[in-house]
């Protein structure tokens, strides 16, 4: 029954207010996961056809409706509403464009890694990019460097492990790699990866991950 009057109102809202219905299609591209609320400007930014001055009166307009959930100006979908989200979105001409600008919203919402949240929203850029199959701008959001907690300015990588944040990338990593081809990138990348194997005692994955990445 929820999901009937979720699509019904989805439906309604595409008949009578298309570019909001495409602001809420673009936001099933969010994970609300890790990080689970978007500011504003996380939803604005997907209205890059749409100009300036009627940006806010498409959010409202998902408001209205009951299709995006607000607090506090910070904003997510519920899981149901998520999913049919999700699936229009990836029916649409929109998917890559909005994982994209998705991606740039997180990149640019971080400036200094100070805290774990930082890191961690930092990191959300890498799976939009994932998503689509960019495998060269994952790895770059892996490479940009910041300033960190201890006055470093680190790779967001290197920032993650010495967090402790790394641990869901150590399936990832080696598996991003094997679409990258073998140049200066990928060296830095296989010594973050030995990094992440040392912290967490796998000490001969880490030995032969530095030892390639010194050799290349």
């Amino acid at each position: 029954d929820l999901k009937n009057l979720i699509n019904s109102q989805i439906n309604r809202l595409q008949r009578l207010d298309s570019p909001a219905y495409q602001l809420f299609c673009r936001l099933g591209c969010y994970r609300y996961q890790t990080v689970s609320r978007l500011s504003t400007a996380g939803l604005t930014d997907l209205l890059w056809d749409i100009p300036q001055p009627e940006r806010r009166a498409k959010i409202t307009s998902l408001q209205n409706r009951s299709l995006v959930e607000c607090h506090k100006g910070q904003y997510w979908l519920h899981p149901v509403t998520r999913e049919a989200a999700i699936t229009r979105l990836r029916q649409s001409t929109d998917w890559q464009q909005a994982n994209r600008y998705a991606a740039q919203y997180w990149t640019d919402s971080v400036q200094t890694i100070s805290t774990p949240r930082d890191a961690l929203q930092a990191l959300e850029a890498f799976y939009h990019y994932h998503a689509i199959l960019d495998y060269s701008q994952a790895a770059a959001v892996l490479l940009q460097a910041r300033h960190n907690q201890w006055q470093q300015y680190l790779s967001l990588g290197s920032s993650l492990y010495r967090m402790g944040l790394h641990q869901s990338l150590l399936g990832e990593l080696p598996q991003l790699m094997t679409h990258l081809p073998c140049d200066r990138r990928f060296c830095e990348l296989q010594n973050i990866l030995g990094d992440f194997y040392w912290t967490t005692g796998k000490v001969r994955r880490a030995i032969n991950a530095q030892t390639q990445s010194l050799s290349l």
